[in-house]
């Protein structure tokens, strides 16, 4: 097929929610690059050539270049299979993020938090032997809290706070394969790189994408885990989770998330 046939077949397998504003038509500009290179690349290997992306409302340009250089947006759900075809696209680069929602009673102090933090960021925290690095002021991180107004019939607490960071631990392979396979060799050397007309996706077969996938449950798990510590030094036991989601990781081997909320965790 020409390029513009294999431009315009992608095109096909992207279902836009998005507002039609610059960073949504830039998301799905790009997206159709980077789903030509996956429906070739499932050819090549005997898949169904069906790789689809389904935006959110906020479908957006994404923050990190060498995913975006890939030809892939942010804001939605990217799936390449039924959740059981052992192949997996390194390029999505999964950092397990995901929000924590905790409700407060009280108001709080904004001199006594900030303090906190600057003791926590100066403590020595471990989950699983791992020492917790901060990354809630990096790129997008935050640590916010607000006064709550209820608008529905659900009862809120008065007060809530919100702490968004990733698993930045496991990106390289201090702890295993890695996550990031432009950050992590041994990721980078497991990896096949698949060379395409529109550029290069790295890949994963069989017992190396279930390694992988295996390995990115453990870092996801770690983040949701690393959040509830952070919540827990910064609030001790005045505060109650109300959720503690991700929004951004590998659901299975074929369901990438990529700054989209997904209620349906199990695998």
């Amino acid at each position: 097929m020409a390029k513009s046939d294999l431009l315009d077949r992608a095109n096909q397998f992207i279902f836009s929610t998005g507002l039609n504003d610059g960073a949504s038509k830039l998301c799905r500009a790009n997206m159709k690059y980077g789903l030509a290179q996956f429906h070739l690349i499932q050819e090549k290997y005997g898949f169904e050539p069906k790789a689809t992306f389904i935006t959110s409302p906020d479908e957006t340009i994404s923050r990190n270049a060498f995913r975006w250089n890939s030809g892939i947006g942010y804001g939605g759900r990217l799936n390449w299979g039924s959740g059981n075809e052992k192949i997996v696209f390194l390029n999505v680069k999964p950092n397990c993020c995901g929000i924590l929602v905790g409700g407060l009673d009280e108001p709080v102090d904004p001199y006594n938090l900030i303090t906190q933090i600057d003791k926590i960021k100066n403590m020595n925290l471990f989950h699983d032997g791992i020492e917790l690095n901060w990354d809630f002021g990096i790129s997008n991180h935050f640590i916010n809290c607000f006064e709550t107004k209820n608008l529905s019939d659900y009862n809120l607490p008065p007060y809530i706070f919100l702490i968004h960071g990733s698993a930045l631990e496991y990106r390289d392979d201090n702890h295993g394969i890695g996550l990031y396979v432009d950050v992590s060799k041994t990721l980078k050397e497991s990896a096949r790189e698949e060379k395409t007309k529109f550029g290069s996706q790295f890949i994963l077969l069989d017992s190396e994408a279930k390694e992988f996938f295996e390995y990115s449950k453990k870092a996801l798990e770690f983040s949701t885990k690393k959040r509830e510590i952070i919540a827990n030094h910064l609030f001790g036991d005045e505060f109650k989770i109300i959720c503690n989601q991700p929004h951004q990781f590998l659901k299975d081997y074929n369901n990438m998330y990529l700054g989209s909320n997904c209620t349906d965790t199990k695998s």
